[in-house]
């Protein structure tokens, strides 16, 4: 039967990798679990990110355009 994961290899600082050692034991996971738990939260900050960037480039351009409500948005897209 062939394997279902893909095995990673790194190295860390002793200091980091006694970190992760102590997570995964306090969290009552392997450290595979724990890094894979890790991968999805960041991903999760990542997406966050992006999301928080689009707000700010809307933001910005709705105080360029002087769109100050929903109303005024919809006139601004009636007459585009």
């Amino acid at each position: 039967m062939a394997r279902t994961t893909k095995v990673i290899g790194f190295s860390l600082p002793p200091d980091i990798y006694n970190q992760v050692v102590d997570l995964a034991k306090d969290e009552g996971k392997s450290k595979s679990e724990l890094f894979r738990d890790m991968v999805r939260v960041y991903q999760e900050y990542i997406e966050e990110q992006r999301w928080a960037k689009i707000y700010k480039w809307g933001a910005e351009t709705a105080r360029r355009l002087g769109i100050k409500s929903e109303e005024d948005l919809d006139k601004f897209l009636n007459e585009a």
